[in-house]
């Protein structure tokens, strides 16, 4: 595993990187992680790429801004999904591409919304554990969430108060109830906090917590995904997010989308046969 950092509009971006760095960008997987996690989120699969080789592929995670190493976002701007996209674009510009990007959760529907902008950035997009974005059903609950999110980063957040070791913070990161095992859950937090006389304090922005300031509305989130003009595939988890009567009624939105389970819950990336997963994403890539 390398670390690298690029500064782009202002912002210092940090993350990892694994396998070879001269692959091309059509065997260059471009990697965001899900809300409040940072890079480690990919570290199993960038070590499976490691151990199976060959040659000839990369795998490059980035800390969200307000995630892990990277920068926190200026005191009078939002943690919206559609303010990473300027940001990755201008990261991803200066990289030779077009690559596929990847994101789980989260870091998919910043992904999605990055194919539908800069398409020429992007030479296929992969999914883990979502499909489509988040939404409200209607305007008037759009804008409901509007009036109650610009309250709340009005009164703004306290910090999170640290912990005496890294095992109670493991422990504390567990609360959210995914990733299950605390293998996975120590990883996100050795690269999400840092030790300090105090004890272990994380790294996280609170404001990420807020999330963004509004979510499309159901029609928008299916306009958005006909815009998507690359190869588009989604990996669900058996036990995540979606159960399978919800996806069926998705689908016929998106025909042109591939869908396919893997075992486990909603960060089956870290924790269900990733050597495995690894192959069949190289796969994936390699079928276009």
């Amino acid at each position: 595993m390398v670390e690298w950092t690029h500064r782009v509009l202002g912002v210092t971006l940090a993350g990892c990187q694994w396998g070879d760095p001269a692959a091309p960008g059509e065997r260059t997987l471009i990697c965001a992680h899900g809300w409040q996690d940072n890079a480690a989120s990919f570290q199993a699969l960038g070590a499976a790429l490691e151990q199976m080789g060959p040659a000839g592929w990369q795998l490059i995670a980035v800390d969200l801004p307000g995630h892990g190493l990277s920068d926190h976002l200026p005191p009078s701007q939002f943690y919206n999904l559609w303010d990473f996209i300027p940001l990755l674009a201008g990261w991803l510009e200066s990289r030779p591409g077009p690559n596929w990007l990847c994101g789980h959760s989260m870091g998919a529907m910043v992904m999605t919304q990055l194919a539908v902008a800069r398409p020429d950035l992007t030479c296929g997009l992969l999914t883990l554990d979502m499909l489509g974005q988040s939404f409200d059903v209607d305007a008037e609950a759009q804008v409901s969430r509007l009036a109650k999110v610009l309250g709340e980063q009005s009164r703004g957040l306290p910090g999170s108060q640290p912990s005496p070791d890294l095992a109670h913070a493991t422990r504390r990161r567990m609360r959210f109830g995914s990733p299950a095992t605390a293998q996975a859950n120590e990883a996100l937090v050795r690269r999400g906090a840092k030790q300090t006389t105090e004890g272990w304090c994380f790294r996280l922005d609170p404001r990420v917590r807020h999330g963004s300031v509004m979510r499309p509305t159901t029609d928008q989130v299916i306009a958005l995904g006909h815009m998507i003009d690359c190869p588009w595939h989604v990996i669900l988890g058996e036990q995540g997010l979606f159960d399978p009567q919800r996806v069926r009624e998705w689908q016929p939105n998106w025909p042109a989308v591939r869908i396919q389970w893997w075992p486990g819950g909603h960060h089956f990336h870290m924790e269900s046969q990733t050597p495995a997963l690894w192959q069949t994403i190289r796969q994936l890539m390699d079928s276009e």
